[in-house]
């Protein structure tokens, strides 16, 4: 009879670990994802958002009166930093909250040194930064992913933007314009970048523009820009001394970066967070 009662006892302590493993197991998930160092691989600099991500979780943060950047570092650290629908809800909310308790439960630092990330990268982001013309004849721009793609003019190296790119039109015909609020940083030529323009946001992203055919008048470094100033015109600039052109289709280039720990510039994907931005399009007489 003894025996029977160990045994018994033994099945429900077995049943008991395993459920307790499991429950684990699964929050496990979160101290792999929940790691400072996170910010400088791969997974997380594809800001893998897919088409409408990043647009539904901001509907989903003023549905509810949520902080914008904790929804889209809980979201984006329970999908494995790849964004996955769900259902704008009730349901959907308590999910959100329990996710984001655990995870400051389990690393409140590393949740919030990538929630800062993703502020600093994301804020003040407002329009997308070529405008549509007034003329209904005028083609808008096109871009595909092209982020990580390799490139071999000065030596191997993978491509650290999007290629916005013009249609039949010349050198000079379409605005540039910067998608946030910022201070020019650096303006003037680069052997690869052509005349290019960088601007640096209050949070601390940089937003880098390429290739241009030529600058806004009176901007310099130290100007202060406003979301949906003009900042110059989309060219062929680069690739050779100052004043190259036509080594390439006329296009701009645009990069987005941010300082970490150990690297002064590292580039993210701004694939789709122009997506998002194409919901903000602005239109302009040219």
């Amino acid at each position: 009879m003894k025996k029977v009662i160990v045994y018994v006892l033994g099945i429900i302590f077995g049943a008991y670990i395993s459920v307790v493993l499991l429950h684990d197991y699964n929050n496990f998930s979160f101290f792999y994802f929940l790691d400072g160092s996170q910010i400088e691989e791969e997974s997380f600099r594809c800001m893998d958002f897919t088409e409408n991500g990043l647009l539904q979780m901001r509907t989903f943060a003023d549905c509810y009166e949520l902080d914008i950047y904790d929804v889209i570092t809980t979201w984006m650290i329970s999908d494995g930093y790849h964004w996955k629908k769900r259902e704008i809800n009730e349901a959907t909310r308590k999910w959100y909250e329990r996710q984001k308790q655990q995870m400051l439960h389990y690393n409140k630092y590393a949740f919030l040194k990538l929630r800062n990330a993703y502020e600093t990268l994301l804020s003040g982001i407002s329009c997308f930064p070529v405008p549509k013309s007034t003329n209904v004849n005028v083609s808008f721009v096109t871009y595909e992913q092209s982020w990580g793609d390799k490139r071999t003019y000065g030596g191997e190296r993978t491509h650290e933007g999007t290629d916005v790119m013009g249609m039949e039109y010349p050198r000079g015909f379409y605005p540039v314009i910067s998608i946030t609020d910022g201070i020019v940083e650096n303006i003037g030529w680069l052997e690869k970048g052509g005349h290019r323009i960088g601007i640096r946001t209050e949070k601390g992203g940089y937003f880098y523009y390429a290739h241009l055919y030529s600058y806004s008048d009176g901007l310099q470094v130290g100007s202060k820009v406003k979301a949906g100033d003009i900042i110059g015109f989309m060219g062929d600039s680069g690739y050779g001394m100052e004043g190259t052109i036509g080594k390439f289709p006329v296009h701009l280039h645009f990069g987005m970066y941010m300082q970490t720990a150990h690297l002064e510039e590292m580039s993210v994907n701004p694939y789709y967070i122009l997506k998002y931005l194409e919901h903000f399009v602005r239109v302009y007489d040219y």
